[in-house]
């Protein structure tokens, strides 16, 4: 039976193209997924309006879901709240879950907050989620898809040092060996792809990138609206669909042996 996730990221309410969310929502309840990740920066300043508003957004989609916060989600100019209570405003009017999780007979899908108050742009893990994360995956069934969701990219392009993944990039990258995770699911880059790792950093098997871009925002980095949609059955296909201005049209798919 074929599972379905559709993956949106980088919202930032407050920047938001109305009519790219209005078709967000349409094309989330036509697809009918059983599982709607949210992969961060929710918001644009972490402002109550703002999380207001992404929360009515959130309100309706009628399946499960997963979401994680991203470094927009933290307060960027009132340092008190900063350093001291970074994501009470996320966990107030969204979530208040450190490990949000979905699992059925085929998906295993946890989620984990990789921002930070020290750091704006770059992502970083611990040691406790990064345990957490072990023990989890560890209790997977064969059969059973292990997903990560995550804001920040885990794992550098070809090309690049492991350092320009995220913070303590080793932790996370033997972790997703020696539990043989087989997909990630990030954003903040407002890019859309999907690509296998280097197997200069996972050796014994392949895990599979997917980033998505910003799905509604009118901060654009050369690329247009777009989400994913991640297909699963006996291989995984990722789809990218991006905003034409009236609606989500398929640019991208791409199949992969798990």
């Amino acid at each position: 039976m074929m599972k379905k996730i559709v993956h949106i990221s980088d919202l930032h309410f407050g920047t938001e193209n109305y009519t790219a969310v209005e078709s967000l929502l349409t094309d989330i309840k036509n697809c009918e997924p059983d599982l709607v990740v949210i992969s961060g920066d929710l918001t644009q300043r972490a402002k109550t309006y703002q999380f207001n508003m992404v929360g009515q957004f959130i309100a309706q989609i009628k399946f499960p879901k997963i979401i994680v916060p991203g470094n927009h989600d933290i307060s960027l100019y009132n340092l008190f709240r900063r350093f001291f209570r970074p994501l009470k405003r996320f966990e107030k009017y969204i979530l208040n879950n450190p490990f949000p999780e979905y699992e059925d007979d085929r998906l295993l899908v946890v989620g984990i907050n990789s921002s930070r108050s020290l750091t704006i742009q770059s992502g970083r893990v611990n040691k406790k989620q990064v345990e957490y994360l072990r023990q989890r995956y560890s209790k997977a069934a064969d059969d059973q898809l292990k997903v990560l969701v995550v804001h920040h990219n885990v794992f550098p392009l070809k090309g690049e040092k492991l350092s320009a993944g995220i913070g303590r990039s080793k932790l996370i990258t033997k972790l997703a060996s020696d539990c043989r995770l087989n997909l990630v699911l990030s954003g903040h880059l407002h890019k859309g792809y999907s690509i296998e790792t280097n197997n200069e950093f996972i050796k014994d098997h392949n895990i599979i990138i997917v980033q998505a871009g910003t799905a509604t925002s009118s901060r654009l980095r050369g690329e247009k609206n777009s989400y994913n949609i991640v297909e699963y059955d006996k291989k995984l296909r990722v789809k990218i669909k991006e905003f034409t201005g009236e609606g989500f049209k398929l640019i991208d798919k791409r199949e992969y042996l798990i």
